[in-house]
């Protein structure tokens, strides 16, 4: 009885960090290659037919569309009159070659322009069927016949070619039970081998599903704007439409790129299970070690080839998981160092408002609250946005004369303009906040310095 209790807590002991390490993330891979599968292709025409790509049998199923499409195509062939008209009425007034070349242009222009407007949805199923048409017998070839839509459970078989427990996402007491005491020194080394394999894998492709679901949402919303881009570009020769076309297709690519870096993880996983025991042989390297360098290796080697790819073709891709990851990072140092400088500027607050309040020419309270509160500003402000700042910082004296505040106003004044020159040239919305911030330090700064200006200035 005893015995039986101890197996039975000792296999629940296991089975939370079995559950937890192997079981959760390979159940999310296996989720999200199915819905990599899905939405790649299906979820677009869903989107646009309100039906899967599957679904769609006949010319029928193409005459639903959804109801900003309409509402723009209807808008936009309008316009197309409009612009007519007010050519023709043009031409009626002023009957001058230049005239009539503009008003023959624009015909030209609107009649293919229609057309595209009416035949836009149908180039989309038809692209789309044969993408993922392509894109499956592109899997097949790769993977050799394997499931892409299964990859965890591929990724757990190729990891453990025998193993113990059948079933990845769930083990059971019976299975569990098996060869009793060899749990301990042979599955322990799996758990780690498995655990490591399937969180890397789950980085890579919930950062692939990440891409793959904006570009579709992106590819939908390019559809949306057809019937406006195809009217706009009426006016410059149809160069806002080949935008179009260019910018529609290029998120179509991206989602087959991606698509076919799932086909070479499943590729590389499938041949690297057959290296290890010959490796290990060779080189008399533990299997579980072998196998470890190897699948690290294979996820190295498809992230790799993935960035490859995706430069050759020119898709765009974006690690969102590693920004995601390294914020949260930056966010925890940040908050160790900030609890650091408050320790340190709380043990040292008291002497240094001493100093500052005994410290004035002049003897006038009123200036010497100015000046305690123009440094404290000083002090919060933020070191690190700019060279100029800090090099200024470091050489900052405090001010006794009038000559030398006036000094301190010019010296402000010129940070500040070197901070909106910075301020108007950067994209990044963190450091534009920041130097924001800093800059507002700045005007508060140099009211504070005006105000002593003319106190010290009345006294004269």
């Amino acid at each position: 009885m005893f015995k039986d209790l101890f197996w039975w807590l000792l296999f629940k002991l296991y089975q939370a960090p079995w559950f937890i390490l192997i079981g959760l993330p390979l159940f999310i891979i296996n989720s999200l290659s199915k819905l990599i599968n899905f939405v790649s292709f299906d979820f677009l025409n869903l989107m646009i037919f309100g039906k899967p790509l599957s679904n769609i049998n006949s010319y029928e199923d193409l005459k639903v569309l959804p109801g900003a499409f309409i509402g723009i195509a209807i808008f936009s062939i309008c316009l197309f009159f409009i612009i007519l008209a007010i050519s023709a009425f043009k031409l009626s007034y002023n009957k001058s070659k230049e005239s009539f070349q503009s008003f023959k242009a624009s015909l030209k222009a609107i009649i293919p322009n229609l057309v595209f407007i009416i035949v836009i949805p149908i180039l989309i199923w038809v692209f789309t069927f044969f993408a993922k048409y392509g894109i499956n017998v592109l899997n097949t070839v790769i993977s050799g016949g394997q499931e892409t839509n299964e990859l965890g459970n591929l990724i757990y078989q190729s990891v453990a070619p025998e193993p113990r427990f059948i079933d990845p996402f769930s083990i059971t007491f019976e299975e569990f039970m098996k060869d009793e005491l060899s749990l301990l020194n042979s599955n322990m080394g799996s758990l780690f081998l498995n655990s490591f394999i399937a969180i890397f894998a789950l980085y890579i492709v919930g950062n692939i599903t990440i891409n793959i679901s904006i570009n579709v949402y992106q590819a939908f919303f390019l559809f949306i704007q057809a019937p406006l881009i195809s009217v706009v570009s009426i006016e410059d020769g149809g160069k806002k439409l080949k935008v179009w076309k260019q910018q529609f297709f290029s998120k179509m690519l991206a989602i087959m790129i991606l698509n076919l870096s799932i086909s070479f993880m499943v590729l590389f996983f499938s041949g690297a299970s057959k290296i290890i025991k010959p490796m290990s042989d060779a080189t008399g390297i533990d299997s579980g070690i072998c196998a470890l360098i190897v699948y690290t290796g294979a996820l190295i080697t498809s992230l790799s080839l993935n960035k490859v790819m995706f430069g050759i073709f020119g898709v765009e891709y974006t690690s969102y998981l590693g920004k995601f990851t390294k914020k949260l990072a930056a966010k925890a140092t940040k908050k160790i160092s900030k609890r650091k400088s408050n320790s340190k500027n709380n043990s040292s607050s008291e002497p240094e408002t001493t100093s500052q309040t005994d410290y004035h020419p002049t003897g006038n309270a009123k200036n010497a609250e100015l000046i305690i509160i123009m440094q404290n500003n000083n002090q919060t402000k933020k070191p690190e946005t700019t060279p100029q700042t800090i090099g200024a910082a470091k050489k900052a004296k405090k001010p006794e004369t009038l000559n030398d505040w006036k000094k301190e106003l010019a010296s402000t004044q010129k940070q500040m303009d070197q901070l909106s020159k910075t301020l108007r040239g950067e994209k990044d919305l963190k450091k534009t906040s920041e130097i924001s911030k800093e800059l507002s330090e700045l005007i508060e700064n140099e009211s504070s310095i005006k105000r002593i200006i003319t106190s010290m200035e009345r006294k004269k």
